[in-house]
């Protein structure tokens, strides 16, 4: 595999959106500030993680809580999660690039969520 194909897959599973559901304490505090911000990307809430939920080399991941559009109705906003994983190191100029990883989102079940999952466990392809 060439280094910039291993250094974009690296990139992938760095920054991914793998989370969907929300624990219900943290949906109610999410729904007042829904009420407060009402601006598409506003990100509500933001969390450090666990080691054990990140990569491997990589810098630090959080999970955020952030507005996006209704999946089914289209209309409105919803807190949705996400987990967010930073290259270790300093950025190259420019920034790092960003890549984005959804899974599907309308139509599974809350309890199969990723971030209900105190295991969550991460596949690194090299």
């Amino acid at each position: 595999m060439s280094s910039s194909l291993r250094k974009i897959l690296t990139t992938s599973c760095l920054l991914s959106s793998v989370f969907l559901a929300l624990p219900a304490s943290s949906y109610a505090k999410s729904e007042q500030a829904t009420q407060n911000a009402q601006k598409l990307g506003t990100i509500l809430e933001k969390a450090p993680l666990p080691a054990a939920l990140s990569l491997p080399h990589a810098g630090p991941a959080y999970r955020i809580t952030y507005l996006s559009t209704n999946g089914i109705t289209q209309n409105g906003l919803v807190p949705v999660t996400a987990e967010v994983i930073l290259p270790a190191g300093k950025a190259p100029k420019g920034g790092w690039p960003i890549v984005a990883w959804a899974h599907g989102t309308v139509g599974i079940n809350n309890k199969c969520a990723p971030s209900l999952s105190p295991t969550l466990s991460v596949t690194v392809f090299t």
